[in-house]
């Protein structure tokens, strides 16, 4: 995000899409990017500022709907829960339960990660 003119990198609070070749990395990146790029978005601060790596730590919500649960509801996240930041736990926590219960996205149950040669 660009923030009092400086670019800032922001982790989302509460979710985790995993890393490169996991089920859903790439579908979750561009889902996210379809929704938040270049968007004027509202950034919510809970207990910790940033991460170990100096990434802001938000909520991020975008025409008033919260992107980390929306996230989680369509089964494009797993929920990471995080002893400092946790304003919105069962929010996210019963977004994820949702997804689960309905099997959406990396809850369907058919996914694979992504294989590639070493």
């Amino acid at each position: 995000v660009k923030l009092d003119g400086k670019t800032e990198i922001v982790r989302y609070i509460g979710v985790s899409v995993g890393v490169p070749g996991e089920s859903y990395y790439r579908t979750s990146q561009l889902v996210n990017r379809s929704w938040v790029g270049d968007q004027t978005v509202l950034l919510e601060r809970d207990g910790n500022d940033r991460d170990i790596d100096g990434r802001l730590l938000r909520y991020i919500y975008v025409d008033n709907q919260m992107v980390n649960a929306a996230l989680l509801i369509n089964g494009l996240a797993r929920y990471m829960p995080h002893h400092a930041n946790n304003r919105y736990d069962s929010v996210l926590f019963s977004a994820e339960e949702s997804a689960r219960e309905a099997r959406r996205g990396i809850w369907d149950g058919d996914d694979i990660a992504e294989v590639r040669p070493a």
